[in-house]
């Protein structure tokens, strides 16, 4: 994989995460010291400036949250992270959350 590939790849990484750790952070769904570091990772645009306690109270409070199942029965999809923001501010608007494959089997069926 060439450097420049790879560049874009980190950054599309980045700006998904930081795209869901906003919508976290728009819902209310973090507080104390998961609030902070979710700021400061957003901030920096990084995990790397993060002592390894930060580190691990990211995983298990921030990135944790990132971790969403589409709601179709019988499918057992996870919402890919392009689509985690706008998964969590569905899920906290109250509406359901679908992958990809049942958002376009239910749009082809008219059932959204």
């Amino acid at each position: 994989m060439s450097l420049t590939k790879r560049y874009m790849e980190q950054a599309e990484d980045d700006e998904n995460r930081n795209n869901a750790i906003e919508a976290l952070i728009e819902c209310d769904m973090l507080e104390g010291a998961a609030l902070g570091i979710a700021k400061k990772v957003v901030a920096e645009n990084s995990l790397d400036g993060l002592s390894d306690k930060q580190k691990y109270g990211y995983e298990k409070e921030v990135a944790s949250q990132f971790e969403i199942a589409c709601e179709a029965e019988d499918c057992g999809n996870m919402i890919s992270m392009d689509e985690v923001a706008d998964a969590i501010r569905n899920q906290h608007s109250g509406d359901d959350v679908f992958c990809v494959d049942c958002q376009y089997q239910y749009r082809d069926r008219g059932d959204d």
